[in-house]
């Protein structure tokens, strides 16, 4: 109630809200203080309800965490769009129809679909799943290690990490141990491994157990040894004289030392060093394992024509030790 002045005008808005269908008649009445009061207003339109819908909702399996992205599918009665909210769990979120896991965990899925001028709101549809945490393999890495030596200390493992995880998501620490010692016997024994106080936010943890290998020691060095060896190759100078390059050589696993060469015959006649010419003994010094020197002896034209059969003779000593024989050569 207000008043109005003479000659001035209000405006009064009407809501139709018809409670069935077709053509609706009303009066809208209003008083003053006039003699024509009251005054009425004749009202007429036509009434449409809205239509109510449903949501059918496709059930959401279990999923792993590590999965990929999934889609879910969701209609309304009214065929108008369906949309989606997670309702509850943090180990999921939807963008669209697309599920993307983030943990693990129960989710539940709203379906809500808001209808227009000819529907009403449907009533929320849910489903809900859960996200099952996988299994991380604990182990060690097998090691092994000489008999009476330290052991090599136990290094954990982990095998089936998902997406882009890796250690760093651990907390705590497996116990390693390990069934062998330093004194025990040359064989494999067994690492026992248990998940101790490993944590993660999105795993789960299955102990597996690995290997530690005690071998053998080491074979003793080979006691040392000293060969030495002289071989001779024969040539005939253009002057008519025999000459020997002589190769020493050492395969033992020692060095030798004092290397001489005290005779070097051919056909009984004694060498000398050339370019020297000067008698033997000759000292070569030392001689590694595997090492060589050389030298070089000449005979005269004298001892015996090209293509006879002679004995080439060659002696010397070493500290602790002696080489050399005889053997029948063909002269050049």
């Amino acid at each position: 109630t207000a008043p109005l002045a003479v000659g001035a005008s209000c405006t009064t808005n009407l809501i139709f809200n018809p409670q069935a269908a077709g053509i609706r008649n009303g009066i809208f009445a209003f008083f003053d203080d006039g003699v024509a009061s009251p005054q009425y207003v004749a009202l007429s339109g036509v009434g449409q309800i809205k239509s109510s819908q449903t949501i059918n909702f496709t059930a959401i399996p279990n999923h792993i965490y590590g999965q990929p992205s999934f889609t879910i599918s969701a209609t309304a009665t009214s065929g108008l769009p369906v949309t989606f909210s997670v309702l509850s769990g943090t180990g999921a979120t939807v963008s669209g129809s697309t599920v993307t896991i983030h943990g693990v965990g129960p989710v539940t899925i709203a379906a809500n679909q808001a209808g227009d001028t000819n529907w009403i709101v449907a009533p929320q549809a849910t489903q809900s799943f859960s996200i099952i945490a996988p299994v991380i393999i604990v182990s060690a890495q097998p090691a092994s290690s000489q008999q009476n030596k330290p052991l090599t200390p136990l290094t954990p493992t982990y095998t089936g990490f998902v997406y882009s995880d890796d250690a760093s998501v651990l907390s705590g620490a497996p116990i390693l141990t390990n069934q062998a010692t330093p004194a025990s016997a040359v064989g494999n024994y067994a690492i026992l491994v248990d998940t101790g106080t490993l944590h993660a936010a999105n795993y789960l943890f299955s102990a597996q157990g690995s290997t530690y290998t005690i071998t053998p020691p080491p074979p003793p060095p080979p006691p040392p040894t000293i060969v030495i060896t002289a071989i001779l190759a024969l040539s005939k100078r253009s002057d008519g004289k025999f000459v020997a390059d002589v190769t020493v050589r050492n395969t033992g696993n020692s060095t030798g030392n004092n290397v001489t060469i005290t005779l070097a015959k051919l056909n009984g006649v004694a060498g000398v060093v050339n370019p020297t010419l000067t008698s033997l003994p000759i000292n070569l010094g030392s001689i590694p394992s595997n090492g060589q020197t050389f030298m070089e002896i000449i005979w005269p034209a004298t001892i015996g024509n090209s293509g006879a059969s002679v004995i080439q003779q060659v002696t010397g000593t070493y500290t602790g030790g002696s080489f050399g024989g005889s053997v029948h050569v063909t002269l050049p």
